[in-house]
C-alpha cells in the first residue's frame, strides 16, 4: 500500500466515522450533546483532548482534519477544533456541539476559548519549526 492509498483509506475511515455519528439515533445525539456540554465546562479537559486529536490519538484521518484546521488561520479554528473533538471523543454531531456551546454562560465560553486558543497557538508554533 502506498502512502497515498493509506492516506485515502484513513480519510475515508474518518468520513465514515463522522457519518456514523451524524446519523446516530436522536436519543444518542441528545445524550452526546449533554455530555459535550458538561465537558466544555472543564476547559483543560477539552484542550487536552484537542492535543490528543492533533497528535493522532483518534486516528490518522482525524489528525489530518485537525491539522488542516490549524493550517487555516482565517477560519474560526477554535470552533472547528471543538466540533472535531466533540465528534470523536463525545460522539456529538457538529450541529449539536454548536447548540451546546450556546448553552454555556459567557464566562464559560471565554474560559473555553482561551484554553483552545492556547492549543491553537502552540500547534501553530510547532508547525512553523
Amino acid at each position: 500500500m502506498t502512502n497515498e492509498e493509506y492516506e485515502t483509506q484513513m480519510a475515508r475511515e474518518a468520513h465514515n466515522r463522522t457519518m456514523e455519528i451524524e446519523r446516530a439515533p436522536l436519543a444518542d445525539r441528545k445524550t452526546a450533546r449533554a455530555d459535550w456540554l458538561d465537558a466544555m465546562r472543564n476547559p483543560s479537559l477539552v484542550a487536552e483532548r484537542i492535543e490528543w486529536l492533533l497528535s493522532g490519538d483518534y486516528g490518522y484521518g482525524q489528525m489530518v482534519q485537525a491539522r488542516n484546521v490549524i493550517a487555516h488561520p482565517r477560519m474560526n479554528r477554535e470552533a472547528a477544533l471543538c466540533q472535531l473533538v466533540a465528534r470523536y471523543e463525545w460522539r456529538c454531531p457538529a450541529r449539536f456541539a454548536a447548540e451546546a456551546w450556546h448553552q454555556l454562560t459567557k464566562d464559560e465560553q471565554t474560559s473555553l476559548t482561551i484554553a483552545v486558543t492556547n492549543v491553537v497557538i502552540n500547534a501553530s508554533l510547532a508547525t512553523e519549526e
